[in-house]
């Protein structure tokens, strides 16, 4: 465990060195290098732009607690997405999806060959979620389990809940656009209700309003051709037949994922 740790700081220090300018700033970075592993994570969030703390924040929030990892078109949908969204165009997206990794300062990482982003390390995590990082000064970035798992449903549904969803496709070429056009609809589809289920930590509950929201959600099966729950259901499964979509009531999704309260 302790070569491990100090194999990490080496890395973090060397990856913390490269991303100076000059030769001075490398000097500088020398002589102010933090003593450990947390030292360089505090050191690497204390130099995003205070404009970019917020998306770099949750950048950090959906690496530590999505279910799988992300690609980066999903990571970047995810991050745009507000909650009083009812649809997503191309002037809410990033000009630039990699303009999040570069925001991140080295703490994520992006593999160009299958366009997974992932946390740069599982240490990175494990700061984020200390007791240290609340007394610091980068306790912006810390990060609650049930705070993130709030956001990260209540994002979910909300992506399922947009005017693009409320017609189910008519085929599987139809289901397939919509997927490579819509990059957060798989993870969202397949995800939402095992973060707010079975899966949530235990200090998370639905509260009321949220409760609301799935029902409403569930409700839309009687709209014209099933709306957002027959579509939801298409992506869950991968058929588009309206029929079989339509079979299987929606209790049965709230109880096969442990949405009790619904």
């Amino acid at each position: 465990m302790l070569i491990w740790v100090r194999f990490r700081y080496a890395q973090c220090q060397i990856e913390f060195l490269c991303t100076q300018k000059t030769g001075k700033a490398v000097k500088i970075a020398l002589e102010q290098m933090p003593e450990d592993l947390n030292g360089i994570y505090e050191e690497m969030l204390s130099r995003i732009s205070p404009y970019d703390q917020n998306l770099a924040k949750e950048a950090l929030l959906w690496l530590s607690y999505v279910l799988w990892p992300l690609t980066l078109a999903e990571l970047c949908e995810a991050i745009a997405v507000e909650e009083s969204d009812r649809s997503i165009g191309e002037e809410c997206r990033f000009y630039r999806s990699e303009i999040i990794v570069d925001i991140c300062q080295g703490l994520i990482v992006h593999d160009e060959n299958t366009s997974i982003v992932t946390l740069a390390h599982s240490s990175v995590r494990a700061f984020l979620t200390s007791g240290r990082i609340a007394q610091g000064p980068v306790a912006f970035y810390q990060l609650d389990d049930a705070a993130a798992t709030r956001i990260i449903f209540r994002k979910c549904l909300t992506y399922l809940m947009f005017v693009d969803f409320q017609l189910a496709c008519d085929d599987q070429t139809e289901l397939c656009k919509r997927m490579d056009e819509f990059p957060l609809l798989t993870y969202a589809a397949q995800s939402w209700a095992s973060h707010a289920g079975d899966m949530a930590p235990s200090t998370f509950a639905l509260t009321t309003a949220e409760i609301d929201a799935i029902i409403a959600f569930f409700g839309t099966r009687k709209m014209k051709r099933g709306g957002n729950f027959t579509a939801w259901v298409q992506c869950l499964l991968n058929e588009t037949p309206v029929q079989i979509a339509k079979t299987t009531e929606p209790l049965y999704y709230a109880a096969s994922y442990g949405l009790l309260p619904a």
